[in-house]
């Protein structure tokens, strides 16, 4: 396997994006879980298709919360 997600951040960095830059984070998570479940098999890869799914939407509940 040996592929990870690699865009995380420490709580205290994270606490200090706007919530445009955390949404954006979000889906660039999203998009690398994406990625990485088509070169995956079984479980693995659907896993990394509901971390995608979960990651596009904390970037959309992050927008809502700040309209």
């Amino acid at each position: 396997m040996g592929e990870y997600l690699t865009q995380g951040l420490e709580p205290e960095e994270w606490a200090e994006l706007s919530t445009v830059e955390r949404a954006r984070r979000c889906r660039a998570m999203a998009a690398e879980a994406q990625r990485l479940s088509k070169g995956a098999e079984g479980e693995v890869r659907n896993v990394y298709f509901a971390l995608s799914v979960h990651w596009m939407a904390l970037a959309n509940e992050i927008e809502q919360s700040d309209s």
